[in-house]
């Protein structure tokens, strides 16, 4: 697809609460040699020398051991080494694009190592990375790899300081799609959950934002259907009960999905989510992961 000429999806990467999934307007001109200095990718026809317009690249500064675990993880996967399960908490997640969900270390290992496409992950480059502010020992990140066939993909990770040693908890990862834009409407879905969430009905929250394959993932658990949602999220039945949402960054990874982090407000509390976001039949945005910690 990408073969001939390749092309810059640097625009798609940042996306900040300001914007919304859109992109930013501060642009700069880098060269192909400046392009690997600032840790940015140029896809593009390989016999040209000409600088483009690129957005400003992220610099993600917490927490700069996760980024040589994350090293550690493509020699692993490289590899193909049975030691890659060892990146992973003990019930991880695991959500490949457009596929049921794997759960559990030794399961999300080996899908990877026999996996029939041989690709070769070549750099990683972190765009955001959160650290819980209700439990210092989760964080959660948004990133991109770049592989050896030119394909960049998307991926969104849960970090979970196990007994002193970072672990994914959970991951998706996607392909990143040209087709991808701002798309207003998940704006519109996230301020449809604040409004079903301050009605205090808990099943019409689940059945009007949730995708009927969704998932909720919350402290190694996965809830799967409305009504169980439901019971979970029963404290939003309390009449004095308020919440509200503030998206960090979103990230929309193709035109029907999207990935994004942010921060829940609710009276003498707060904390964070994660969301990914399925664009239905019908153009409506809904809920395919909610995680919360």
């Amino acid at each position: 697809m990408y073969k001939k000429y390749f092309y810059l999806f640097q625009a798609f990467i940042l996306c900040i609460a300001s914007v919304g999934c859109s992109t930013m307007n501060n642009k700069e001109n880098y060269s192909k040699e400046q392009m690997q200095d600032v840790g940015s990718v140029l896809l593009e026809d390989k016999n040209n020398s000409q600088s483009v317009n690129i957005e400003k690249p992220s610099r993600v500064t917490i927490l700069p051991e996760i980024d040589k675990i994350n090293e550690e993880w493509i020699n692993q996967f490289n590899l193909r080494s049975s030691e890659l399960e060892n990146f992973y908490s003990e019930q991880a997640l695991l959500l490949p694009e457009r596929e049921k969900y794997i759960k559990g270390r030794q399961a999300v290992s080996t899908y990877h190592l026999n996996k029939k496409e041989k690709v070769v992950i070549e750099a990683i480059h972190p765009v955001y990375r959160m650290q819980l502010s209700e439990n210092q020992s989760m964080v959660y990140e948004i990133g991109y790899f770049t592989t050896n066939d030119v394909l960049v993909y998307q991926y969104l990770v849960i970090w979970n300081n196990n007994e002193g040693a970072w672990v994914r908890e959970l991951e998706a990862v996607a392909e990143l799609s040209s087709a991808a834009d701002g798309d207003s409407g998940i704006d519109k879905a996230r301020d449809k959950w604040i409004e079903l969430a301050n009605k205090h009905s808990a099943m019409d929250l689940a059945e009007g934002i949730y995708a009927e394959d969704f998932i909720y993932y919350n402290r190694g658990e996965v809830y799967e259907d409305y009504k169980t949602l439901a019971a979970v999220y029963s404290y939003m039945n309390n009449a004095s009960y308020s919440v509200d949402l503030k998206k960090a960054i979103c990230i929309q990874v193709k035109s029907d999905l999207a990935y994004e982090i942010g921060t829940w407000h609710a009276p003498g509390m707060n904390g964070n989510y994660i969301i990914i976001w399925c664009k239905q039949q019908n153009g409506e945005w809904k809920i395919k992961l909610d995680s919360n910690w």
